[in-house]
Order: structure tokens, then C-alpha cells, then sequence
């Protein structure tokens, strides 16, 4: 469930929320590891830990510790987006993503420079069809599903598609799949995470959804 500020849910996701957002020491640990879930292959998993950043998001406001996770979310948002218009798999839905999309980009666009400057790693993207999104997106009252639609035309519109292509490399952040695949190599003598942790960790982001 989800109310107007992009909040809602169990009292459990409630709990979760008001804990990651109050400690400042494991907080940003905790939703980078939400956002490398929506890298998932399981939908479900996937999508729930999507469903679990939007309670938190809007409430990192003024929290500076998170806004690069927030950059790291956006990049797994354009990844996924990619490989959907390519026709390939990616375990969260589109509707979970753009729902994170939304969610950061109303609530940072003018707060901190990370909306901006990641939006701008896209191939045809310029100062000038980014003022225009945030006009378009902010500049009057309007439904959160109109502002999801605008923000996945933008993304759709400055990403040329080429059949051709290699498909998109996964964010180069975080510990397993991205890891195994060589998007990011783990630090001299640091084996990352293990298979059970890992599985472990994905129970409990799963479980946040339920």
C-alpha cells in the first residue's frame, strides 16, 4: 500500500523505515543493499526491495549520508530500463522501478545535484532536456502516475536503442551479481559476500515486502 508521499505498508516496513533512516552508521549500508535487490533475478525479492526504498526514500531528505545511494538507485532504475526495452530479463518490475525513479526525483531533483548528474550519464541527455523535465515534472500539481510516465519517456527518448548492441552492464555497485559478472571487483583480500549471507540477506529483503 502506498499514500500520497510514497509512504504506506506493514508495520514492519514502517519499523524498517524509521530504523534505516535514524542510523547514520548502518542506514546507507541497508539501502545500498535494498537497491542492489532490484538487481535480483527473483521478481519477487526484487520487486520488494524496490516497494521497501519507496517507504524510505521521501524521508532522506536532509540526510546527506544517503544522497549517493541515491545516485546508485537511479543507475539501477536506468539499467533495468534498459534491459526492458531490449527485450531481456531483469528481476523488479517496471512499475517498482519507476515508482523508485519517482520517488527520487521529486524529492531531490532540488536538493542535490546526484538527480541531475546521473540523469545526465544518459547518451542523449543535455542541461537543456533537463530543465525541461524538471519543469515538466514539477513545474504544476499533478498525479504521481503522470510524473512515473514523463520520467520514463525522458529515460526511453535520450537512450537510443540499437539492435545491434551489447546489452547494458550492470551498475558497477555492490556485492554479488554485479560482482560475479565483473561490474565491480571486490578489494584485495576481501572475498565479499558469501553464498549464505548473501541468501540470507535476501530472505530478509524479501520478507520487508510481505
Amino acid at each position: 500500500k502506498r499514500d500520497g508521499k510514497g509512504e504506506g505498508g506493514t508495520l514492519l516496513g514502517q519499523q524498517l523505515t524509521e530504523f534505516v533512516v535514524s542510523n547514520g552508521v548502518v542506514g546507507p549500508s541497508i539501502a545500498e543493499l535494498l537497491t542492489n535487490a532490484m538487481l535480483w533475478p527473483d521478481s519477487s525479492g526484487a520487486t520488494r526491495a524496490a516497494t521497501a526504498l519507496q517507504r524510505m526514500v521521501p524521508k532522506m531528505k536532509n540526510l546527506p549520508q544517503y544522497h549517493q545511494v541515491l545516485g546508485a538507485m537511479i543507475r539501477v532504475v536506468l539499467w533495468g530500463l534498459g534491459r526492458l526495452s531490449a527485450h531481456l530479463p531483469v528481476g523488479c518490475t517496471e512499475a517498482g522501478m519507476l515508482h523508485v525513479l519517482r520517488d527520487v526525483y521529486v524529492n531531490f531533483v532540488t536538493t542535490t545535484p546526484v538527480v541531475r548528474q546521473v540523469l545526465s550519464e544518459l547518451p542523449l541527455a543535455d542541461n537543456s532536456n533537463l530543465d525541461q523535465l524538471q519543469e515538466a515534472v514539477l513545474g504544476k500539481p499533478m498525479a504521481e502516475k503522470k510524473q512515473r510516465a514523463l520520467l520514463r519517456q525522458f529515460v526511453a527518448a535520450n537512450s537510443p536503442t540499437d539492435p545491434s548492441a551489447p546489452p547494458p552492464a550492470a551498475p558497477a555497485l555492490g556485492f554479488g551479481e554485479a560482482e560475479r559478472s565483473g561490474a565491480r571487483r571486490p578489494a584485495a583480500g576481501d572475498p565479499g559476500w558469501s553464498e549464505d549471507v548473501r541468501q540470507q540477506a535476501f530472505e530478509w529483503a524479501a520478507a520487508q515486502g510481505s
